[in-house]
């Protein structure tokens, strides 16, 4: 089907509302839609606003002023200064869970991440509170150990690397002494490590790095453009050790996140192109437990869900990725704001808010 620019006549509108108005680069006007008839109140809610009016062109520090000063509801962009605003206004920040995670991967075949001990003292000698700092604070992210992040079916909160382990999942803080025990047992300290970024990673890369030296490797990092990264660290013959990186979820679901990097067909030796995932990860059992979960998914979610947390909990215990942070995204809404709802997929639900 051919594709054009409507440019700025607006198209016919299925939903509670049409766009009435478009001025580029600075306002779009949404209104109700005359047309629009409420089929499923679960699929296609009818919207509370009778106007929505997209202001375009201002800076997050402009964008949040507007707010406190009444003259705007809501900001797309993530507000600037988080804390300080949760503070002043903490019924007006809403702070959600993304379904998304940032890491580092080991590329499982070649030393010093082809021993497990290693990568385990990785998980245990990360700070993930640095992470969070590193990445904006807890407005923008909060320590975790694991693939699966809150809000995916089959998430139970799962942290064996921390200082105290205990029941309730939670990551405490960084055990470097028993990291450093782990490194000594599988004699490869002191090895050279290079690690692997996009060119768009920012800090990920750096704390990576810092880890690494912690535990006693002479670490260094390699930031690369989106296609060198995909030619180097996706090929086998690369040898790439590790490799930095954040996923977040087309879609809540597991499938989202292990089919797509840990199922041994993710990776074609020597095959960049045909490769996903360059942890060279492969594990027939968990593979069968994986197409178990696909399985059971539509027609017995809770039984798939149950399946996933196990496959969680073995990639994790693996340390084929080490997880530092789960992703978060934080909501900045005026004083006349009712009835905020957040849909971990789109985000904010604009046509559900009451505006007094």
């Amino acid at each position: 089907m051919p594709v054009h620019d409507v440019g700025t006549s607006p198209v016919p509108a299925t939903g509670p509302y049409m766009i009435t108005r478009d001025v580029p680069g600075r306002e779009i006007d949404l209104a109700r839609n005359p047309d629009f008839r409420l089929w499923s109140a679960a699929a296609q809610p009818g919207g509370f606003p009778d106007r929505m009016v997209w202001s375009i062109g201002l800076t997050p520090g402009q964008e949040v002023a507007a707010i406190e000063a009444g003259r705007a509801d809501w900001a797309l962009d993530p507000p600037p200064g988080y804390q300080s605003l949760n503070a002043r206004y903490p019924s007006q920040v809403h702070l959600n869970p993304l379904p998304g995670i940032s890491y580092v991967a080991f590329n499982v075949t070649v030393p010093p991440f082809n021993d497990l001990r290693v990568r385990q003292a990785v998980s245990l000698a990360a700070d993930r509170n640095q992470a969070v700092s590193a990445l904006g604070g807890p407005g923008a992210a909060q320590p975790t150990c694991q693939i699966l992040p809150p809000g995916v079916p089959g998430y139970r909160p799962y942290c064996p690397f921390t200082v105290d382990p205990g029941a309730s999942g939670t990551w405490i803080g960084p055990d470097l002494a028993r990291a450093r025990q782990l490194v000594a047992a599988s004699h490869t300290e002191g090895m050279r490590v290079v690690v692997w970024a996009h060119q768009w990673d920012g800090p990920l890369g750096p704390y990576a790095v810092e880890v690494l030296r912690e535990l006693g490797y002479r670490a260094s990092l390699t930031v690369a453009s989106v296609p060198a990264f995909a030619r180097n660290v996706n090929d086998t013959r690369r040898q790439v050790q590790a490799s930095v990186g954040t996923w977040v979820a087309d879609y809540p679901s597991a499938s989202d996140f292990f089919d797509l990097h840990f199922q041994c067909s993710t990776f074609v030796p020597a095959d960049p192109a045909d490769t996903r995932s360059g942890d060279f990860f492969c594990d027939p059992d968990i593979d069968r437990q994986m197409d178990q979960a696909d399985q059971l998914q539509t027609s017995n979610p809770q039984a798939a869900a149950d399946i996933w947390a196990k496959v969680d909990q073995e990639i994790t215990d693996l340390a084929v990725w080490v997880p530092f942070v789960g992703l978060r995204f934080a909501d900045f809404t005026s004083a006349r704001v009712g009835d905020y709802q957040y849909n971990p997929i789109w985000g904010i639900l604009l046509d559900q808010l009451w505006v007094r």
